[in-house]
C-alpha cells in the first residue's frame, strides 16, 4: 500500500501532495475494487469467499499503481471497479477452463497488472502529471500515452 506514496521519494517543497495523492487514489481503488468483485460474485455461480475478497482488494492495488499520482479520484475509482470485476471473471474462466491458479496469481496480476497499464492512458490528467514529474515531462494526449501504455504491455506479455 505504502509503496505508491513512497515512490514520490520526497515530501518537501509540495510533494507531499503527490504522496497524498497516491495515498487517497490507492484507498479508493482497492476499496471499489472489493466492492465491484462483491457485486460480481453474487451474479457469478460458485463459492464467495474472504480469499476472493483480499485478492480483489490485491487487485485494485495493482490496477491503480501505474496512474496512482497522475489521475483524479474519479479515475482510481473506475480502476478499482474494473479490477474487481476483471479479476473474478478471469478467476472464473480459468476454473472453467481448468487452469490451475490456486492462488489466482494470473487474475490478480496479470490481467489486473493489464488493466493497469491501460486505464491511465484514458483517466490521467496533464496538470497532475505535472505536478507529479514537473511540468516540462510530457505532454499528455490519450493516443500518445495510450501507445506507449500498449508497448510496455507488449514488452511485458513477450
Amino acid at each position: 500500500f505504502g509503496f505508491n506514496a513512497g515512490s514520490t521519494l520526497s515530501v518537501t517543497n509540495g510533494k507531499f501532495v503527490v504522496a497524498a495523492t497516491c495515498l487517497f487514489n490507492t484507498s479508493l481503488a482497492s476499496s471499489c475494487s472489493i466492492l465491484s468483485m462483491v457485486f460480481l460474485g453474487f451474479i457469478l455461480p460458485g463459492k464467495f469467499s474472504l480469499f476472493d475478497v483480499l485478492n480483489s482488494l490485491l487487485a485494485g492495488l495493482v490496477a491503480v499503481t501505474a496512474g496512482c499520482a497522475t489521475m483524479p479520484a474519479w479515475g482510481a475509482i473506475i480502476a478499482g471497479a474494473l479490477a474487481g470485476l476483471f479479476y473474478k471473471l478471469s478467476s472464473y474462466i480459468l476454473g472453467v477452463l481448468h487452469i490451475d491458479d490456486p492462488v489466482d496469481a494470473i487474475s490478480v496480476h496479470g490481467t489486473c497488472g493489464i488493466i493497469g497499464l491501460i486505464i491511465p492512458a484514458f483517466c490521467s490528467r496533464q496538470d497532475l502529471i505535472d505536478r507529479a514529474y514537473s511540468s516540462d515531462f510530457t505532454e499528455f494526449t490519450i493516443g500518445n500515452q495510450l501507445y506507449v501504455q500498449v508497448i510496455g504491455m507488449l514488452v511485458i506479455l513477450g
